[in-house]
């Protein structure tokens, strides 16, 4: 659990505090070391929220013996009636009759405004009845609380400041009170602080007056969500019991149950059968508290007058807080009345908590997909409620789900109960969209390195060092914002793998710059359960632009040290700034079920940084978060038997109109809408354009023809395309569909194209392309460059197309075709119909046959390794060694196979099939040059032999460390020196060819890392030196 503390930044008093994690709208506070979360011992000040009555006080208080209880038989008390006599004041929020008796016994005692001072050191409390509508504000309580001393007994009135400006952000079960904000927030003039309870013990009045804090104790009826752990994996057994708690809109998935718990009744889950572990969670929504934006959405008005697409016959499902519960003016049938919606907009599932962002996301897709149905469904409720939700939407029918919401706790190293639950629709054929986040780079990453012990609450941790002798991360924060941090490392989640749980019990810290003062600290018990630790919601309160800095510290409470630890501040858009520790800060805040592997992670670009309002290339939002998220578990636990990277997979514009959310940023009267949570419903939408206009795609071509259509943008943060924060780039909605129309891809701007499972053309660019065929059958043209060819299933032609020869002779650059051996047994497989298109380059020679036989215009040489073989091509037919130009390179084809070649697109295929492969390269190369290939230090040996085979021997003295085969180069090609051209400490190959071209070859060992041409040099020319 945490603390909730009152913590002075600056002058301005401006002051971090952990949120209380008790229940919306009120919330009892957590008391750090004893085993009640719900405890209000040490109050000096109760405030008791409407609703609240004896039996909830009774539920808040300690069973062990308290400062604050009910009258446990003291005959000079009422029995039964709240013994508050170590309470300074009170602040009731209705009727507070139930109070009578308390203290001295006779009803007077407590009226109104009555202090009754003793000779006690704790004077009893004061009650003040205030009406339940009213604010706690300097407008309404001049003079609250009244705090006597002991020296004086008089009232002493503490002067509440203005209102505050902070405008706390209200997460379910998690924010406190507008009241005990403004009563947190206020600062006094003599210096007195409010602060949430930190369960300190009791102490006189003057004690509380001169150390300028007031604690305060909250007593309300209330919620709070949490997602237990079930120990056999029955989380619907487990549910049933918690039920019979009084567990609140409960949902199960896996091993896991969620819902809403009253705060009373948090005790009765110690010793509840079968319950492995139990943690609150947090949900966050994605709308960014950016800097006002003006902008229109995605760009997709041409498609309905080109295409005829508008999404209808698509149900569009949307997973955010709430859909019409805000009390906003417009609301879902104002929206379908004014067009907002369409008229099938179905709200099937609402949370009485949130901002209806799920309204605005589905205004969003309305705008781009108007035919579209919306189906909603609140995502609040737990994780494993969400993974139902997601299950439920698809059920309905929802061929199209968006999300823009996660929650704190969710797995960083394996897939959790939600992102299990996308990957069961998208595998069903629903097409899975999630916002990537709002929170940059504010990450830290590196191994737990052990360092010096210390003690909290009396146990002692080893505190992780972050760089040499430094076991304290700085983190600024600033005057106005709301941040939570969570800390996760590489063990498994029960929640995710019931039986399979952490290992290492670790603690996390918000301390003073010496470790000494902790202002927050999350504490729970991890082992065999889910190795997550949140500091949830600090709000810091002060002027905008003032800051103060913090210290995170880290904690290996039990158990063996993790291997690696990750740090995220999520502030949903609020700035924070990690500190100078060695260079693994500024590390990525992507996890969670964005990562699953069946979901489409979206981050964001603003409208009027993209090529259609002037900017090209466009540029990602500052905010949107950067990946990837290695995942090192599957989701039973299992480790994998290599980390599995995944990312922001594109992008699509925020920043658009809405008629209620976000604020009017471009005086047009219509309020605009930022943040990946607006992203991901406008690429929600364009992949039901995308479905109305071809519905045979399934999720997996709707990823591809989405990140096909892209455009690679701009990170702010490096000032360089980043696919690790903006995916493939910026969607481009024509595009996309105009592929899904005629499954011609082709797109100048992006270097790696995919093609669908339906089979089509992928056509590359000038550049050096990696094109993908599905599993049909496809046409695959590279165009120049050095092109990777993959085909995959299917009768696959790869095209050599005109640009294919001089692009060979120029550099030399040449195709390389992978997996064109896979067939049904993943070996090559003459029957699958794959076909080399050499019509181009060979056709005229050919002449439908009355010119040069196949056999005389192309062969293949089989590498040594057999890993390979090139592909050599001889235009003119001569056939002379001299002659022959390697244009590829095929994977997995031998001496004994035979392929198709097409020399004329009239004639069939099998018509030119034969045998190409040359005789077996000689087993002695020619010795050429030595040079330090791999940077090692040593020198390494170069050969070529007379067939063009160029192969590198690394050296270690007289040891050869490898030898690799490199490349099969024309003769007409010739090794003229070696140097470092790049400066990367190892050693390049410089061609010079009968043409004049001089080409430079970047190495790393024996791979080539780039293929460049220098220029052109007449043969009269030869190289003099180099240096």
């Amino acid at each position: 659990m945490q603390e909730d503390r009152i913590v002075p930044v600056d002058a301005a008093s401006i002051a971090a505090i952990g949120e209380a994690t008790g229940a919306a709208p009120g919330g009892a506070t957590s008391n750090e070391g004893r085993d009640d979360p719900a405890d209000i011992d040490g109050s000096d000040v109760l405030l008791f929220e409407p609703g609240a009555s004896r039996a909830a006080f009774a539920a808040e208080v300690d069973s062990s013996p308290s400062d604050v209880s009910l009258n446990d038989g003291d005959p000079a008390l009422v029995p039964g009636a709240p013994d508050l006599r170590a309470v300074d004041a009170l602040i009731v929020r209705d009727d507070a009759s139930w109070l009578a008796g308390s203290e001295t016994g006779p009803a007077s005692s407590v009226a109104p405004g009555l202090v009754d001072p003793s000779t006690d050191i704790d004077v009893p409390p004061a009650l003040y009845p205030v009406a339940p509508d009213d604010s706690l504000s300097a407008a309404t309580l001049p003079l609250l609380p009244r705090i006597a001393t002991a020296s004086t007994p008089a009232i002493v009135p503490i002067a509440i400041a203005a209102e505050p400006t902070l405008d706390v952000t209200r997460r379910e079960a998690l924010s406190t009170s507008d009241d005990v904000a403004a009563m947190r927030n206020a600062v006094s003039s003599g210096g007195v602080n409010f602060a949430l309870n930190t369960g300190a013990a009791d102490r006189p009045a003057a004690t509380a007056a001169a150390s300028g804090e007031i604690h305060i104790g909250v007593v309300a009826v209330g919620l709070i969500t949490i997602d237990a752990t079930a120990q056999d994996g029955d989380g619907a057994a487990l549910l049933a019991r918690l039920q019979a708690l009084g567990l609140e809109q409960g949902s199960s998935f896996g091993a896991v149950a969620s819902g809403l718990l009253p705060v009373g009744d948090l005790k009765a889950l110690t010793g509840l059968a079968g319950l492995a572990f139990v943690q609150q969670d947090g949900l966050v929504a994605d709308a960014a508290q950016i800097p006002p934006q003006a902008a229109e959405g995605m760009q997709a008005t041409s498609v309905k007058t080109t295409f005829g697409v508008d999404g209808s016959g698509v149900a569009v499902g949307i997973l955010s807080d709430s859909f019409d519960t805000s009390g906003s003016t417009d609301t879902m049938a104002t929206d379908i009345a004014n067009g907002y919606l369409p008229a099938n907009t179905q709200d099937l599932k609402d949370s009485p908590n949130g901002t209806d962002e799920g309204r605005a996301m589905a205004q969003i897709v309305h705008q781009i997909a108007p035919g579209s149905s919306i189906l909603f469904e609140s995502a609040e409720g737990g994780q494993a409620a969400f993974a139902n939700s997601i299950l439920d939407l698809a059920n309905r029918g929802a061929k199209v789900i968006v999300d823009d919401v996660s929650y704190f706790g969710e797995p960083a190293y394996q897939e959790g109960v939600i992102a299990q639950a996308i990957d069961q629709v998208e595998a069903e054929g629903v097409v899975y969209l999630s916002a990537a986040g709002n929170d940059a780079n504010k990450g830290y990453e590196g191994a737990f390195a052990g360092g010096a012990a210390f003690t909290y609450n009396g146990r002692v941790e080893i505190a992780d060092n972050f760089g040499p002798n430094t076991s304290l991360l700085p983190v600024t924060l600033y005057g106005g914002t709301t941040i939570s941090f969570v800390l996760q490392w590489d063990q498994t989640a029960a929640s995710a793998s019931p039986g399979r749980g952490a290992a290492s019990d670790l603690d996390l810290f918000l301390t003073d710059a010496t470790g000494t003062i902790v202002y927050a600290a999350a504490t729970t018990d991890n082992i065999g359960g889910d190795p997550v630790e949140e500091l949830d919601n600090i709000s810091i309160t002060g002027p905008a632009g003032s800051s103060g800095t913090y210290y995170l510290r880290v904690g290996l409470a039990s158990g063996a040290a993790p291997s690696d630890i990750k740090i995220m501040a999520l502030g949903d858009g609020y700035p924070v700034t990690l500190g100078a520790v060695p260079s693994n800060t500024n590390t990525g805040t992507f996890y969670g079920h964005a990562a699953a592997a069946g979901a489409i992670a979206v981050g964001a670009v603003p409208y009027f940084k993209t090529p259609a309002f002037g900017q090209t290339p466009p540029i990602s939002e500052s905010f949107s978060s950067l990946g990837p998220d290695w995942l090192i578990f599957d989701a039973s636990g299992n480790p994998l038997s290599s980390p599995q990277a995944r990312t922001v997979a594109l992008s699509a514009t925020d920043g658009a109109d809405t008629s209620f959310f976000g604020t009017d940023s471009d005086g047009d009267g219509w309020p605009n809408f930022f943040g990946t949570s607006e992203a991901a419903p406008s690429a929600g939408a364009v992949a039901a354009l995308l479905l109305q206009e071809n519905s045979a795609l399934t999720p997996s071509d709707i990823r591809n023809l989405l990140e096909d259509s892209a455009i690679p943008a701009i990170d702010p943060a490096t000032s360089a395309a980043n696919p690790s924060v903006s995916g493939a780039g910026l969607i481009q909605v024509s595009l996309a569909v105009g592929f899904a129309h005629s499954l011609v891809i082709s797109n100048p701007a992006q270097s790696t194209l995919n093609a669908t499972h339906l089979g089509g053309r992928l056509v590359g660019s000038s550049g050096n392309d990696i094109l993908n065929g599905g599993a049909g059958n496809d046409i695959i043209s590279g165009g120049a460059g050095v092109d990777i060819f993959t085909g995959g299933a299917g009768a696959d032609a790869f095209v050599f197309d005109s640009q294919s020869l001089p692009s060979a002779n120029g550099a030399p650059n040449f195709k390389i075709i992978t997996d064109y051996d896979r067939g049904d047994t993943g070996s090559y497989n003459s029957g699958e119909g794959d076909t080399l298109d050499l019509t181009a380059l060979l056709g005229g020679a050919y002449a439908h046959g009355l010119g040069q036989a196949a056999t005389n215009l192309v062969r293949l040489v089989e590498d040594q390794s057999g890993a390979y073989s090139d592909l050599q091509v001889d235009p003119d037919g001569a056939a002379q060694p001299a002659d022959w130009t390697t244009v590829g390179h095929l994977s997995g084809l031998h001496q004994s196979e035979t392929i198709g070649v097409s020399l004329d697109p009239t004639l069939p295929t099998s018509g030119t099939a034969a045998s190409l492969f040359a005789a077996a390269v000689p087993d002695q190369p020619d010795v050429g040059f030595t040079g330090d290939f791999n940077g090692d230090g040593n020198a390494d040996i170069l050969w070529r032999n007379d067939a063009g085979m160029v192969q590198i021997w690394e050296m270690s003295g007289s040891q050869t460390l490898a030898a690799a085969d490199v490349a099969t180069v024309s003769n007409s090609w010739h090794i003229v020196g070696i140097g470092d051209f790049n400066q990367d400490g190892r050693s390049d190959i410089l061609w010079h060819g009968d043409n004049g071209v001089v080409g430079i070859w970047e190495m790393n060992g024996t791979q080539i890392e780039s293929m460049q041409t220098v220029g052109n040099v007449p043969n009269s020319w030869v190289v003099a030196g180099l240096g």
